[in-house]
């Protein structure tokens, strides 16, 4: 079964706090995560953000979740643009579609980097995932 957002217009209305947020997409390669990333693109374009046209290909292996990364400076502050990820994320959790936090220490994009990742394979990854998002966050210090 496909991952998918269970209320699209919700999804959409909540995003559109966000305008201009920029946006790369990292996919892997198989169909499933495919339509996942399409969905997503389609959903936060909507919203106003600002996507990269074309998804990148996942050059190796990608987690079995979605993965939201930031440069590690943004995690750490009450930035429009770590709003803008925490609700995707928050949003995306709580449909279902678990996410895990990226602090990227290397500058590669000013913005968001979604990676999308296959669906997690069992259920116990499943939910450590989805706690760990959440988790993951609180640990975090803002500064």
């Amino acid at each position: 079964m496909d991952r998918q957002l269970s209320n699209p217009v919700g999804f959409i209305e909540a995003m559109r706090a966000f305008p201009g947020t920029p946006v790369t997409f990292i996919v892997a390669d198989d169909m499933e995560s495919n339509r996942l990333c399409s969905r997503l693109d389609n959903a936060l374009k909507s919203a106003g953000w600002a996507v990269d046209p074309i998804p990148q290909r996942a050059s190796g292996i990608l987690s079995e979740c979605v993965v939201l990364a930031l440069q590690f400076n943004e995690w750490q502050t009450h930035s429009r643009l770590r709003d803008a990820t925490e609700t995707l994320g928050d949003w995306l959790n709580e449909d279902g579609i678990v996410t895990a936090p990226e602090l990227q220490s290397i500058k590669t994009f000013s913005g968001v980097t979604i990676k999308v990742g296959p669906r997690p394979s069992t259920i116990t990854m499943f939910v450590g995932l989805r706690k760990g998002w959440r988790w993951t966050l609180d640990q975090l210090v803002v500064r």
